[in-house]
């Protein structure tokens, strides 16, 4: 018995750990059963289809006030989320590309541009979303960009039109 005893307490100090490990399994199982059968784990069931409330977020600004606004950037300073930099143009474009593929509708809000930045020998070309009409504003874009896991800082909204 004294020889099982450190097994026991180490059993019982481990229990949640165990627990926590075999629901992480039968989670695992389950995933592998519908991967099994190439279910669509984006659509929901029949069951929970019913009573679905739409719910449309985005800006209600239509595209030519936003146009407008762009075009207008002249007499004032606009700002927007930097979302990273590339070292070529071809970088920036594969990156709004994928953002399109994988939210289309951040297109129908925002507007995006290349900013080429030289440092010494070296050419950055940064993309900017936006515009937003302040720092604040900026910073609140970043944090739905970080979300989603696109690095992001705030940053003047200048540079070509993409």
């Amino acid at each position: 018995m004294k020889d099982i005893e450190p097994y026991l307490k180490q059993l019982d100090t481990n229990k949640e750990s165990i627990d926590r490990l075999g629901a992480m399994e039968n989670d695992l199982s389950f995933l592998i059963q519908a991967l099994a059968m190439k279910t669509d784990i984006d659509t929901l069931p029949q069951e929970l289809k019913e009573d679905i409330k739409q719910v449309k977020h985005g800006s209600s600004v239509n595209d030519e006030h936003s146009a407008n606004l762009v075009k207008n950037q002249s007499t004032s300073t606009f700002f927007g989320a930097k979302l990273g930099s590339y070292l070529n143009e071809k970088g920036v474009k594969s990156q709004v590309n994928k953002i399109n593929t994988l939210y289309p509708h951040v297109f129908s809000v925002l507007s995006f541009r290349l900013k080429k930045q030289v440092k010494g020998e070296l050419t950055l070309y940064s993309l900017i979303a936006g515009p937003v009409m302040n720092v604040q504003e900026a910073e609140k874009l970043c944090v739905v960009f970080n979300q989603i896991g696109q690095p992001c800082t705030p940053d003047k909204f200048v540079g070509e039109l993409l």
